[in-house]
């Protein structure tokens, strides 16, 4: 039974024998042993309850006695010492038991404190019933790494089964039930048949890039003196990795300029490596320089597929188009143009030439 339940059926039983009387919760900060204290008739009375451990409470409740005009400890009849041991009880302290059956509740005064008289408790109080267990699903992440796998599947291949999607992800049928669930209860996916459908993929990554804004992911940024192009910068990126043995993995613009070609140019690198930390250290003690600089973005790696699924494109490890149109959307603005084009490079086009092969 909650102490909250036991707090205010006695609460409610002291109303009926002293309408005047107030129950007041105390700070168990200040007043450590006590729960509350009853005004009655202008006295102050502490009242500890306690469902085990008799001698405890009534240990701490002696340190209080002479601070209050009377004190009660309210405990189970079980745990009620023997009449001998009441007797050598402080006179200032006083004993309640109470008895519960069928969700009724019945104190009876054991011990009066001498400070101050409790009213004989009449009848029993009915114990308020706990709330109904939720029978409301809980939400399912979109964001998790094993929900990631699943929604990046989905943006390859628009139309699916479960059985697919679980068998070349390798996410258990379970898990991608639950996510697929999730997505039809948002309208992101619906059935066709047996098949799945995503019918409006910006939908989809909009609703993903709210859960996963990639700005919480940036560890820090650095600009390299010196340095002339972005192709410096990489350079130096992955020469860094590489000594530290440190796996990295272009992203966003610098990822996607791999895949659509140098018409698309940005004047910063981003890039997931596994320390961002250790990365920022030993690139920060470089040789300061005087001439150009370019900025290198540094991201924390939150699922680790990111760094497992990254290609060798032309030299550099970049992330996969699937994971760059998640971030590219995740960072708003003209990463959505990227994301855009990167999909028609990559994915649409796949798409297009698959059908045309099944025609």
């Amino acid at each position: 039974m909650a102490h909250s339940h036991i707090e205010r059926a006695l609460q409610k039983a002291l109303e009926k024998q002293s309408p005047k009387a107030t129950l007041k919760q105390i700070d168990t900060a200040q007043k450590p042993g006590l729960d509350s204290v009853l005004d009655i008739s202008g006295k102050r009375v502490g009242l500890e309850i306690k469902a085990t451990n008799f001698y405890d409470a009534l240990g701490r409740a002696t340190l209080w006695e002479n601070e209050l005009d009377g004190i009660y400890l309210i405990v189970p009849s079980q745990i009620l010492p023997s009449r001998e041991i009441l007797s050598r009880i402080p006179a200032a302290i006083g004993v309640v038991t109470y008895q519960i059956k069928d969700r009724k509740i019945r104190f009876e005064v054991i011990k009066q404190s001498k400070g101050q008289h409790l009213p004989e408790f009449a009848g029993q109080i009915q114990l308020e019933t706990p709330p109904p267990k939720s029978t409301k699903k809980p939400k399912t992440s979109l964001v998790s790494p094993k929900a990631l796998q699943v929604i990046k599947y989905l943006i390859s291949q628009r139309e699916t089964t479960q059985i697919q999607v679980a068998r070349e992800t390798n996410v258990s049928t379970g898990m991608v039930n639950k996510v697929i669930s999730a997505l039809v209860d948002r309208d992101l996916v619906s059935y066709r048949g047996k098949r799945l459908v995503v019918f409006d993929i910006w939908k989809l990554l909009n609703e993903v890039s709210w859960n996963r804004p990639l700005k919480s992911l940036k560890k820090g940024e650095i600009r390299l003196i010196d340095t002339k192009s972005t192709e410096e910068v990489e350079a130096k990126l992955a020469e860094t990795c590489d000594q530290a043995k440190m796996r990295y993995a272009l992203t966003l613009f610098s990822g996607a300029s791999k895949y659509i070609g140098y018409g698309m140019r940005y004047d910063s690198v981003q890039a997931y490596v596994e320390d961002p930390s250790a990365v920022l250290e030993r690139l920060n003690q470089t040789r300061p320089g005087t001439g150009e600089a370019v900025t290198l973005e540094i991201f924390a790696v939150d699922n680790w597929d990111i760094i497992e699924e990254a290609k060798v494109v032309n030299g550099h490890v970049v992330c996969s188009p699937t994971q760059l149109i998640l971030d590219l959307v995740s960072h708003g603005g003209v990463g959505r143009d990227w994301a855009v084009k990167l999909y028609e490079a990559t994915i649409a086009k796949k798409e297009q030439k698959n059908a045309h092969l099944r025609s």
